[in-house]
């Protein structure tokens, strides 16, 4: 696939092309709840810093954090049902759009050469099965994306404020382990689902004794008791391909771990030492201990559903919005 990133601005401009109002209102509730988790952490910092400072210094700002605080937390918990209530609006009207353009490219031709031409049937047949789901995992993805950039760019700045090395420190830590658990979790259940010819041996093993296809072959020949000793064989060795492909895959992710451990102890010594001299303030240990969790779910997040985008594009880079190849085009069909 080429030109990814030029793929995905052709299917946002498509995304947006079938509801501009619904797409901006969604975009828009995403942005806020994704700056959610980094303003809570600068109204809980903000709070601590007012307890700390004393009876005297407290003023009619106290009680605004709070209620920023309190609204803040709120939103968090109702954004769900708004998002929820826009999202599926949007994925209808999506929906309805791509299934119409499949269609309407089919009802287009004039003779039966496209159908001749086992490229391009192909690919219509894999737009049609398509239609119903990737345009909207599309949506979600991005829009998950979005969420998960805009949080971890929030909290970052809170976290800058405590000092310009902590953002930066917190990054070297999370990055490296967020994408080592992800690509393990990835590679972990592709190969349990992915289709290699050992997982379409298992299928078909089963399938003799589950289909009514052969029930009177086994039935008259007693190969029950063979057919489930070969499955038995057959998912035993690939269990344990898969287990070492596990204990390999956990071998590798040993050294982020160490590094992200390593790395968010130090910050956390540093800012507590730095409270024994003055230099650093207690609610900034807070927002410390606040924000790299939220950081590390989100980065995980992010750099998942970024993994998941390639088979999202692949659909797109086919599809007949921008780019389905006609029959001439194949070079099978003629003119």
């Amino acid at each position: 696939m080429n030109k990814p990133f030029a793929i995905f601005w052709k299917s946002a401009g498509y995304i947006w092309s079938i509801s501009p109002v619904g797409v901006l209102v969604y975009l828009g509730l995403i942005v806020l709840q994704g700056a959610i988790p980094g303003l809570l952490v600068f109204y809980t910092k903000s709070i601590v810093d007012f307890l700390i400072a004393g009876a005297a210094e407290r003023s009619g700002a106290m009680t605004r954090f709070i209620v920023w605080w309190i609204t803040l937390v709120f939103l968090r918990a109702a954004m769900g049902s708004f998002l929820m209530l826009v999202q599926g609006n949007l994925a209808e009207k999506i929906v309805e759009r791509a299934n119409v353009d499949v269609m309407r490219k089919a009802a287009s031709f004039t003779d039966l050469r496209p159908y001749e031409d086992p490229a391009f049937y192909d690919t219509m047949n894999v737009l049609w099965q398509g239609s119903g789901s990737r345009p909207v995992n599309f949506l979600l993805n991005t829009s998950i994306t979005i969420r998960n950039l805009v949080a971890v760019t929030s909290v970052l700045v809170v976290l800058g404020t405590i000092g310009w090395y902590v953002p930066a420190l917190v990054l070297f830590a999370i990055v490296p382990q967020a994408y080592s658990t992800w690509k393990m979790y990835r590679e972990s259940w592709t190969a349990v689902l992915e289709k290699t010819p050992e997982n379409c041996k298992i299928i078909d093993t089963s399938r003799v004794l589950l289909s009514n296809q052969y029930a009177k072959d086994h039935l008259l020949f007693g190969l029950g008791g063979f057919i489930i000793g070969k499955y038995r064989e057959l998912y035993g060795a690939i269990h344990e391909q898969k287990g070492a492909l596990r204990r390999r895959n956990i071998a590798r992710s040993v050294p982020s771990s160490v590094i992200y451990v390593g790395v968010i102890g130090f910050v956390l010594m540093r800012l507590v030492n730095g409270i024994g001299t003055g230099a650093i303030a207690v609610s900034s240990v807070v927002a410390f201990l606040q924000s790299y969790v939220s950081l590390q779910s989100s980065l995980y997040e992010l750099i998942e559903n970024i993994g998941y985008m390639d088979g999202i594009l692949l659909y797109f880079n086919n599809s007949i919005m921008y780019r389905l190849p006609t029959p001439v085009e194949c070079g099978r069909c003629g003119t």
